[in-house]
């Protein structure tokens, strides 16, 4: 490899990591120098994978002087521990969606990042799609017109065994949280209404559809679920669209996909692309020119305000301000 390459590590070796390997071996100038889990058959397992190093423990990785930066990928409920280890070891963090369970946890990380002159940047990886970036831009550059109303939609069934009270909305639904703070600015109130019609626990929603005012009176159109596939001619697997009162703007992961469905969506191109937009984003264009990330902790802050607020709006069966702190 170069002698200029920049080395990364993984924290955590789940079906995710998978995808950011992947990705990672398709930018130029870095190298997978290795990876941790708690569980050793875990880590054995992905480092056989990916011809990589198998780290016994935290340590061993963050005292790495090949390792510059950290993916942190693990559950969510280690995301801000680990993240806040690799930041004090001087290390830049990139940390998987959703950051963390409460304000108060990303606010930590934002305080860590500052003070020891290092990035911390959420995976939020659905804006990276180049598809994306340009309907931000064509918004901002009133190209559309002025903005009416903005739709994600996704359907992929997921295994029925896996859900939880809280899944749907902290972990899909977040996504489509950040997508609508990047296009269309912060939502003023939101309302929603979920319903369970897969998930093995009746007591875990599987589907739900969020409507939030945006400034200016458009409309965000939010719909999620984990119970259904779309096996139509046009299916609507994840899928964005943009209206104004001058043009529009569409795009499907659909329009093109590839390999084998191992899990949901890994056969759709723009998923698995979108971490690689993600790493090339960061490398080339953050650490290489100082530019910011197109995700931030405070806009993770926001994101996780929006899930809160829809969580209350499900709860009380009305529209709900959401409150920026």
């Amino acid at each position: 490899m170069p002698a200029a390459s920049r080395g990364v590590a993984f924290v955590g070796t789940g079906g995710v990591a998978q995808m950011h390997a992947n990705a990672l071996r398709e930018v130029s100038g870095t190298h997978l120098v290795g990876a941790y889990s708690r569980s050793s058959e875990n880590v054995a397992r992905f480092s056989d994978q990916f011809e990589t190093r198998a780290y016994r423990a935290l340590g061993e990785l963050l005292g790495d002087s090949q390792v510059e930066v950290v993916s942190v990928l693990t559950p969510v409920a280690n995301h801000v521990k680990m993240s806040l280890a690799c930041l004090q070891a001087g290390k830049h963090v990139l940390v998987e969606k959703p950051v963390g369970r409460t304000t108060e946890e990303i606010r930590m990380l934002t305080a860590a990042a500052a003070s020891r002159g290092r990035l911390c940047v959420p995976v939020h990886n659905y804006i990276y799609s180049p598809a994306i970036q340009r309907a931000k831009q064509l918004i901002g550059q009133g190209k559309l017109g002025k903005l009416s109303s903005l739709w994600m939609i996704y359907n992929q069934k997921h295994d029925a065994g896996m859900g939880r009270p809280g899944l749907l909305l902290r972990e899909l639904h977040i996504h489509h949280a950040y997508v609508t703070l990047f296009l269309g600015g912060r939502p003023i109130r939101v309302g929603a209404l979920a319903s369970n019609i897969h998930f093995s626990d009746p007591a875990a929603p599987d589907q739900a559809m969020v409507l939030c005012e945006l400034p200016g009176g458009a409309v965000a159109n939010l719909w999620g679920s984990f119970g259904v596939d779309d096996r139509t001619s046009n299916p609507w697997s994840v899928y964005y669209k943009v209206l104004g009162t001058g043009d529009g703007f569409t795009h499907s992961w659909d329009d093109c996909c590839s390999g084998d469905a191992q899990l949901p969506g890994w056969d759709k191109t723009g998923y698995r692309d979108s971490f690689l937009h993600v790493y090339d984003y960061f490398f080339n264009r953050c650490l290489a020119n100082g530019d910011p990330p197109l995700s931030s902790l405070d806009n993770a802050v926001d994101a996780l305000q929006v899930i809160e607020a829809t969580e209350a709006a499900i709860e009380k069966q009305t529209f709900v301000k959401v409150g920026y702190a």
